[in-house]
């Protein structure tokens, strides 16, 4: 009778799941390209002040980004999706409410601000994401959607100040987005907010962002830009190229009595076509720039950065699911510019290869 019973409850718990529409789905991704450092770049990469010579290196791996997953339809109101990484980590996993105008999204997920524009393939799909894409990754959340509207509440980024500090507000993010028959076009904009104890004094750490983005098809053509704006992006969480020696899109803080704001804008451009339905060809280009004063009363110095990716590939199709993606990419992390010093050229690196994926 205590078996029948266990059998029972057991049944009982899984019938939803057995009741559900489970879609699973799954993506092995390899890199396999040679990374070429020049002198500078070496020097700055490996150890500020060290001079190193230039390096060239073979990069074979398996990306972190390959992943496996589902997608899951409960009913018509109620689906769900889970994707894990190597690792093995947790890459997506929400849950969501559909109430007819819109839906409630609660889990991790990519946020409002993400802007995944570029297919560029180096660095386990880089994407141009540290070069003039905003992107902060997939977070816990709690999001609106509603017919293009995006609102979301994110966990606060604390970074860049090591001391005790005060949140009592999560991060907020909006976006909104249209589409046509041809193009798709919006805005997207996050703010947060927290206070940092240092020394004695008592600081609030500010962080913003707020940007544009499109999409433009002509047949097999296409043509994706996009460009932000934002305060204290390293605090925020947006991910930043070209902050190896000082981190110029950081607040800065001087004895524990002043601060700095750090200013960053960048953008990125996107062109590509299919040839047929074998192979494609996509080029792209980023820019970001970041730069923050010194926060020492009385001081006039300025630290900037600017960094320029740009890169060019020829996807093909294989099979259904089955690519390579040659690519060349170039990173020129420009000069480390401080007032009154020499400028400090940070060098370049050359990826050449391909990436090889099967989805299944």
């Amino acid at each position: 009778m205590k078996k029948l019973l266990v059998v029972l409850l057991v049944l009982g718990m899984a019938a939803p799941v057995m009741a559900a529409e489970w879609n699973f789905y799954g993506s092995a991704r390899a890199g396999f390209f040679i990374n070429d450092y020049n002198k500078e770049a070496s020097s700055v990469l490996n150890s500020t002040g060290t001079d190193y010579e230039s390096d060239t290196d073979l990069n074979y791996y398996l990306q972190s980004n390959s992943r496996i997953g589902a997608k899951v339809k409960v009913s018509d109101a109620v689906t769900g999706r889970f994707e894990y990484g190597t690792g093995v980590n947790v890459r997506l996993l929400y849950g969501e409410w559909h109430f007819g105008s819109g839906s409630l999204l609660v889990g991790q997920d990519y946020t409002p601000v993400d802007t995944l524009y570029s297919n560029q393939v180096v660095d386990t799909d880089n994407g141009l994401l540290y070069e003039g894409c905003v992107y902060e990754g997939r977070k816990p959340q709690l999001r609106l959607n509603m017919s293009g509207l995006k609102v979301a509440l994110i966990p606060a980024q604390v970074s860049g100040v090591n001391s005790s500090t005060d949140v009592v507000l999560p991060k907020i993010e909006i976006s909104y987005d249209m589409s046509m028959d041809t193009m798709s076009f919006g805005g997207f904009g996050g703010y947060q907010t927290y206070s940092v104890v240092t020394g004695g004094q008592d600081y609030d750490v500010d962080s913003w962002v707020f940007g544009l983005r499109g999409k433009f098809n002509f047949g097999p053509a296409y043509i994706n830009a996009t460009g932000f704006y934002a305060k204290n992006a390293s605090q925020y969480g947006i991910g930043v190229r070209g902050t190896d020696i000082v981190d110029t899109a950081s607040i800065q803080v001087y004895s524990a009595n002043s601060t700095e704001d750090a200013t960053t804008y960048a953008g990125a451009l996107v062109i590509g076509s299919k040839f047929n339905d074998m192979v494609a060809i996509e080029a792209g280009i980023g820019y970001i720039h970041s730069e923050v004063d010194d926060p020492t009363p009385g001081s006039n110095v300025t630290a900037e950065t600017a960094v320029t990716a740009y890169y060019v590939q020829l996807p093909i199709t294989l099979a259904p699911g089955v690519f390579i993606v040659p690519e060349i990419s170039i990173f020129d992390l420009g000069d480390l510019e401080i007032t009154g010093d020499p400028n400090i050229d940070q060098g370049q690196v050359a990826w050449y290869g391909a990436k090889f994926q099967i989805n299944f």
